[in-house]
C-alpha cells in the first residue's frame, strides 16, 4: 500500500510554565479521510480530560521511552497495567487495549496525579509481547497495533478526544509511517505530538506481516 504524507501540522509555542495560545497551522494534501494532526509540543500538556495513548509490553514494564514518562507520572496506573498483565497470559493480552480510566483514580473528585497539568485516560496498546531484544518482529507489532487501536476504538463509548506520540517508533523501533497508515486506515481522528528535539524516522511503508523471530 502507498499513502502520502499525514495532512496536517500544527506547531504550538511552548513555554516552561504554560502552553502558549499562539499557534501557527498549515495544512497539506494527505489521503482521503486523514484525521491524523500533528503537533510539536508535550503530549502531557494535553486537553484534560482526553485519552493519551502509548504503545506496551505484555511484561508489565514500563521501563524506557516515553513508557518511562507514565510511570513518573500516573504510579497508581502503573500497579494497574502490572496486574492486569500478571493477571492474563501475554496471548490473551497481546492486540488489546487496557484503558485506565481517570475516574478510577480519582479521590473526593481530585486526581491521585495532582502535580500532573491535566487528568487523563491511559490507553495501553499491547503491540509486543516482550521488549528490548526480544520485542516482536516489525511486522507482528502493526498487526497487534491494528488489532489494538480497534479494541480502544470500541472501548471509546464517550468519544474522547485521543492524542499520543509517535508510538511504536521508539524503543519498539518500528519505523512510523507504518503505524500511521494503521491509523490512516482506521480513519480515527488522533493528535499526534512530537517534541522538538526528537528525530523522526518515518521509514518505508510496511511490508507484508511478519511471524519471523523477534
Amino acid at each position: 500500500m502507498t499513502s502520502t504524507s499525514s495532512s496536517k501540522v500544527v506547531t504550538l509555542s511552548i513555554s516552561s510554565s504554560s502552553l502558549s495560545n499562539e499557534k501557527s497551522e498549515s495544512t497539506a494534501a494527505g489521503p482521503s479521510g486523514d484525521k491524523l494532526t500533528y503537533i510539536t509540543g508535550d503530549l502531557f500538556t494535553s486537553p484534560a480530560g482526553s485519552i493519551l495513548i502509548h504503545a506496551c509490553n505484555t511484561q508489565g514494564s514500563w521501563s524506557a521511552g516515553i513508557a518511562l514518562a507514565f510511570k513518573k507520572r500516573f504510579p497508581a496506573q502503573l500497579r494497574a497495567y502490572q496486574a492486569h498483565c500478571k493477571a492474563t497470559p501475554d496471548d490473551e493480552l497481546i492486540g488489546t487495549c487496557l484503558l485506565l480510566k481517570m475516574r478510577d483514580f480519582e479521590v473526593n473528585g481530585n486526581a491521585k496525579n495532582s502535580t500532573d497539568r491535566g487528568s487523563w485516560d491511559i490507553a495501553c496498546l499491547f503491540t509486543s509481547r516482550a521488549y528490548g531484544r526480544r520485542k516482536d518482529a516489525p511486522g507482528e507489532i502493526v498487526m497487534n497495533t491494528e488489532r489494538a487501536m480497534r479494541d480502544l476504538i470500541r472501548q471509546n463509548t464517550e468519544a474522547k478526544e485521543m492524542n499520543a506520540c509517535r508510538f511504536n517508533s521508539g524503543k519498539f523501533a518500528v519505523p512510523w509511517r507504518q503505524t500511521e497508515e494503521i491509523l490512516q486506515e482506521l480513519d480515527v481522528p488522533m493528535t499526534i505530538y512530537t517534541p522538538p528535539t526528537e528525530v523522526v524516522t518515518t521509514g518505508p511503508s510496511r511490508a507484508p506481516y511478519s511471524t519471523g523471530p523477534h
